[in-house]
């Protein structure tokens, strides 16, 4: 439900809360599926509206609106979260709320910045 009213806003009224909130969302999700064989398909649908996300977020801080294509793929995630989230492990999703978390912090302190935006998980980044 909460990704449907954050993806409803940037469809409708794009602003960096619903941004901020749906990234988070994603991030999470991606951080408890990065390694588990069963959501490959799913992880690459979620980063690609990830991406999307990546791509769009100066028109969200601006409050332009998204265009349907830029929607879809943004769109395509949120579905495709729902559709694993009666699979996911509760553990899981609270160990990989703890780990973003952390990452923001830790970036957090590497840039001086008081709170960055949403990371928008890459499996890469884990490493630095």
């Amino acid at each position: 439900m909460h990704a449907h009213t954050a993806l409803a806003t940037l469809r409708y009224a794009p602003e960096m809360n619903a941004f901020e909130s749906l990234g988070t969302l994603m991030n999470v999700v991606q951080i408890a599926i990065d390694t588990d064989e069963r959501f490959r398909h799913e992880a690459n649908l979620i980063r690609g509206g990830a991406a999307t996300m990546n791509q769009v977020a100066d028109k969200i801080d601006a409050g332009l609106p998204l265009q349907d294509y830029e929607l879809a793929s943004i769109e395509v995630a949120v579905i495709t979260m729902d559709q694993i989230f009666p699979r996911l492990d509760v553990t899981k999703l609270h160990l990989a709320r703890l780990t973003l978390s952390a990452m923001r912090k830790a970036e957090a302190a590497r840039t001086g910045a008081a709170l960055p935006l949403p990371l928008i998980f890459n499996p890469a980044r884990r490493s630095t």
